[in-house]
């Protein structure tokens, strides 16, 4: 069945084929934790009732506004995120020892002359 939108009597636009690229974009993003894909997530469930209104498939339209809601309630939490997932996500800040950059910074030769040795 064909599912496309005309915009003039030359050109269809195919809606199946924009869902099915928002849905490879959108699952990306999500895999890279990346919180725009939760918007192309919606904006393809809008696509979706828009299809299921040109094929009477009704069905399709309470499934995607309840994915709707739960876009909004993941994006609400990933935008929103408390500083102590993010530290947990990246790691604990490593901080140098004194042994590390001092030992390496001195000019013995310095010290013995500051000494008087």
């Amino acid at each position: 069945m064909f599912v496309g939108l005309r915009i003039c009597e030359a050109t269809v636009f195919r809606l199946d084929y924009l869902s099915c690229v928002l849905t490879v974009a959108s699952t990306i993003l999500i895999g890279k934790k990346r919180w725009e894909g939760w918007i192309v997530a919606g904006i393809n469930s809008l696509v979706i009732c828009v299809i299921g209104l040109h094929t009477a498939q009704t069905g399709f339209i309470p499934a995607n506004l309840f994915c709707l809601v739960l876009y909004a309630w993941n994006l609400r939490g990933w935008i929103k995120r408390p500083a102590i997932s993010v530290a947990r996500e990246t790691g604990p800040l490593e901080v140098p020892r004194a042994s590390d950059t001092c030992a390496a910074d001195l000019d013995m030769r310095s010290v013995e002359a500051s000494i008087g040795g």
